[in-house]
């Protein structure tokens, strides 16, 4: 029988508050107790500069502070093998999540919450995002990595089951900090609390198998290829909030960002001199520009990569634009087809990201 309370507004955690460390040490204490030695990654997103922090362990996180007035602060739910954002650097899965847009239901956190309460089985936790619920059912050990979609089958179909989200059934996916505030409106920033907290609830992965539905690949899986260099219009991809946030933002911009953008850029003719050029003012510590090293990652994509990234896939990365769903194409490349009175609107838009949930 689930565990949550029916009334969303009298509903408690227990007798004392869930600070940030308390939640993380409940997710992420049975994988470094297995012997496991990877990262848990912050990303934080202030006035359009997206950053990604890697911290092994949970000691890092002791006293720490994370309600940072103008900064949203996003933790990643699975641990990284290597300090990137990346699908390929989950090898591990904690948990499985869902996550309820208040705006999808019609009496907003409310019915969110009656939805996780009639559904089969208890979330671990349940945290008030500011503008929604995001709920976490742990399991019972970590669990290999074997195929992604076989994972992200399983998240789909609980989305699906409990009108949440698609675009977060991806298993590098982010999501709010507790303790942490949410700026989206900057003048009324709302604090991201634990609302419901049970860790001692895990479960077999299997226990869901039965809410597994297909999925298509992943963008970052192997395909056949990008054909470099083949096509005109490149001026117009450069319309994008996106690509011109990350041409203005090359010194600090995320790998996961970096590698987005030089999907839509390298199928168009001068595509190749601008990943160089966008890829050149980056100067963070060992992993300097170089032009060896750089043209060797273009190959990797030109060679691996299905096609560009798509602008949900750009999203889950950490760019929150807020044209998706405005904008007549699925990736900025294909903007380079788009009507010319668009792409023209959208060159005169900011390239300051949209806020998030």
């Amino acid at each position: 029988m689930n565990e949550i309370v029916k009334d969303f507004s009298l509903s408690r955690v227990g007798p004392k508050r869930v600070t940030a460390l308390d939640f993380l040490t409940a997710l992420f204490a049975p994988y470094y107790a297995g012997g496991q030695k990877g990262f848990i990654e912050l990303r934080l997103i202030r006035s359009g500069d997206v950053r990604s922090y890697f911290f092994r362990g949970l000691k890092s996180f002791e006293n720490k502070r994370f309600n940072h007035q103008s900064t949203h602060v996003y933790y990643g739910l699975s641990p990284r093998e290597k300090r990137e954002g990346r699908k390929d650097s989950v090898k591990w899965l904690l948990t499985l999540w869902a996550d309820l847009d208040a705006k999808d239901f019609p009496n907003g956190k409310e019915d969110a919450w009656e939805a996780l309460r009639r559904f089969d089985f208890t979330p671990s936790a349940v945290i008030d995002s500011g503008h929604g619920l995001q709920a976490l059912w742990f399991l019972k050990e970590p669990v290999p990595v074997t195929e992604c979609a076989e994972v992200e089958g399983i998240l789909a179909g609980i989305a699906k089951a409990l009108r949440g989200d698609p675009a977060v059934c991806e298993i590098a996916r982010v999501f709010r900090l507790p303790e942490s505030l949410n700026v989206k409106d900057p003048a009324n920033p709302i604090p991201v609390k634990v609302k419901f907290f049970l860790p001692r609830l895990r479960y077999g992965l299997s226990a869901f198998e039965s809410f597994r539905i297909p999925v298509t690949k992943n963008q970052e899986a192997a395909g056949d290829g990008i054909h470099a260099e083949k096509s005109e219009g490149i001026e117009k991809v450069f319309a994008c909030k996106f690509v011109r946030f990350a041409e203005a933002n090359a010194v600090t911009l995320p790998e996961p960002l970096w590698w987005s953008c030089l999907t839509n850029l390298l199928p168009f003719k001068g595509g190749h001199e601008k990943a160089h050029a966008l890829s050149r003012p980056y100067q963070k510590g060992r992993n300097q520009y170089s032009f060896k090293q750089t043209e060797r990652k273009i190959q990797h994509i030109l060679k691996t990569s299905p096609g560009p990234h798509t602008c949900q896939k750009i999203v889950q990365h950490g760019y929150p634009c807020n044209f998706v769903g405005i904008c007549p194409v699925d990736s900025p490349a294909g903007l380079a087809w788009a009507d010319p009175q668009f792409v023209e609107r959208l060159r005169q838009e900011p390239s300051e990201p949209g806020g998030e949930q």
